[in-house]
């Protein structure tokens, strides 16, 4: 975590404490009286400027050691580092972190040295399965060249595989690309156990989100669910929506949609000592310390698999093929519009001459919000998508990352945006003519929109045409979905606070946190002492 920055000195006192007087009662005047100025009290005032003076200087000199030794104590906190494999839909994505730690030992600041991607995703190998493994060599290849030599063989290394190979049906083929990669792995130079590698429930990757977020917020360990961020992410296969609960909530939250992490606890929030004096620390009843010096945090998860950007896009595309095949092949002049597609955008599917673009916001939002599950049988008094529990309220502001951020950030939006301003631009991008479109945001205009360095923005017509698809399925998940009103502000963005984030480092945060539990070897150093190296 970060550290603390030193408070600054108190007032030394007032006038009167400093040799003047306030004013005095009899005086009438509340200003201060004007000291004698005969020969010796203004020896005796000199003296006392040059003592003072000379206090002061002795204060300023204390407060910059004391601020220079807790430089240097920080700086000599030993580093431990982890490399985290996130198996994503699109692709898998090695991250490096370095995580200063304290003697305890406890995570107290967590820090990326790089990321590198490789592509397809881990489920593109159900046929080859030995292609997985072989896919993950380049990545910790890149990790390798970024921990120092003397950390290599006690860092771990950690796959963790999302909605990609979760939504592949064969579990023998999961299994069997699982297996190649965790041999791959047991080769690389860094430390490895067979558990590292596996496929995480949508939840575990909504939480560690929410951990990312809060982390880089310095609100992990704030009680009020006003005082941190939810998380909104939306991916390639599915979507996450977390956020904290209030824990006086009139209804209990039902298991299946909470999970729980225990965190080092290195400093309360700030809001959570509000109104209890200086120094003073939270009640553990409050913060549900699960044990000295750890603190339990539950949060509400729920992630819908088949609701991220390119699955949501694909079952509209079936959606579309399915109705057009109920009106039968007797007549072919008959003919679809597709309201998610610009008009005069052409497709080169093989139904693209009776599936016409359309280029009607109001209409796919309709079409994007059929795709909810809201209609999904739900057993809950209040239902989000597909059957899911939804807590009556939402506190704190929403933090909307991945796709939400990059369609935000295409259709210009500033960071904190309206979802009524989001549905606006929306209205835009469909309603515009294709080549208005090509024209604006391919070729030489995507270097001067600052889109040329970004892998999210591919110069690819297709994914240019799937702008108004994305942004009606946002719309339609807040305020459908999550029943949000159109004046919610929602804050687009993959960063806080000049920290990225990314469920990648939730992922770090929390196995560290697990080794500190269990008094990790790889942590503590060898013969399970603390070893500040």
């Amino acid at each position: 975590m970060r550290a603390m920055a030193p408070r600054s000195f108190a007032r030394s006192g007032s006038w009167a404490e400093l040799g003047g007087r306030e004013g005095s009662g009899d005086s009438g005047s509340s200003s201060p009286r004007t000291p004698s100025k005969s020969p010796a009290r203004l020896a005796r005032a000199t003296e006392d400027r040059s003592t003072w003076a000379t206090c002061a200087m002795c204060l300023a000199l204390v407060a910059i050691a004391v601020l220079g030794a807790a430089t240097a104590l920080m700086s000599a906190e030993p580093r431990r580092y982890v490399v985290i494999l996130d198996g994503g839909s699109q692709g898998t994505r090695a991250h490096v972190y370095a995580m200063r730690v304290a003697p305890g030992p406890r995570p107290r600041h967590t820090e990326e040295l790089g990321v590198m991607r490789v592509k397809p995703g881990l489920s593109s190998s159900a046929s080859d399965p030995e292609g997985a493994g072989e896919s993950l060599r380049p990545l910790y290849e890149f990790a390798r060249s970024l921990v120092p030599d003397a950390y290599v063989a006690r860092t771990p290394i950690v796959l963790m595989a999302t909605a990609g190979l979760r939504s592949v049906p064969d579990r023998g083929a999961r299994d069997a690309i699982l297996r190649s990669c965790r041999a791959s792995l047991a080769r690389s130079p860094f430390l490895f156990r067979d558990a590292w590698a596996e496929v995480i429930a949508g939840s575990k990757e909504g939480l560690y989100a929410w951990v990312a977020a809060n982390y880089a917020a310095d609100s992990l360990f704030a009680r009020d669910p006003r005082h941190t961020l939810g998380v909104l992410e939306l991916g390639g296969a599915s979507m996450q929506v977390t956020f904290k609960v209030p824990e006086d909530a009139p209804e209990k939250v039902p298991d299946e949609f909470t999970e729980h992490i225990h965190v080092p606890t290195v400093k309360p929030h700030p809001s959570d000592l509000a109104g209890a004096g200086a120094g003073a620390t939270p009640s553990p009843s409050r913060t549900r310390d699960a044990e000295p010096g750890v603190t339990e945090i539950t949060v509400y998860t729920h992630s819908a698999l088949g609701l991220g950007q390119e699955a949501a896009f694909e079952a509209h595309e079936r959606a579309l093929r399915a109705e057009l095949t109920s009106l039968g092949t007797a007549v072919e002049t008959t003919q679809l519009y597709d309201p998610c597609v610009p008009v005069g955008y052409v497709s080169k599917g093989s139904d693209a001459s009776r599936i016409r673009p359309g280029g009607n916001f109001t209409a796919c939002v309709d079409r994007a919000r059929a795709l909810l599950g809201l209609r999904d049988p739900c057993p809950h008094e209040r239902c989000g998508v597909k059957g899911s529990y939804l807590p009556p309220a939402i506190r704190g502001e929403m933090l909307a990352t991945e796709n939400f951020f990059y369609t935000a950030r295409f259709l210009g939006l500033p960071e904190r945006a309206t979802i009524a301003q989001m549905a606006g631009a929306g209205e835009r991008v469909c309603g515009a003519e294709w080549r208005s479109l090509v024209a604006a945001h391919l070729g030489a205009n995507r270097a001067a929109r600052g889109e040329g360095e970004d892998e999210t923005f591919e110069e690819d017509e297709s994914s240019l045409a799937r702008y108004c698809f994305s942004s009606s399925l946002i719309v339609a998940a807040l305020s459908h979905g999550l029943k949000l009103p159109p004046q919610a502000k929602i804050r687009f963005s993959n960063s806080v606070g000049g920290k990225a984030v990314d469920w990648a480092m939730g992922a770090a945060i929390a196995f560290t946190a697990a080794a500190v539990e269990r008094e990790e070897e790889w942590l503590l150093g060898s013969g399970n002492r603390w070893m500040g190296t």
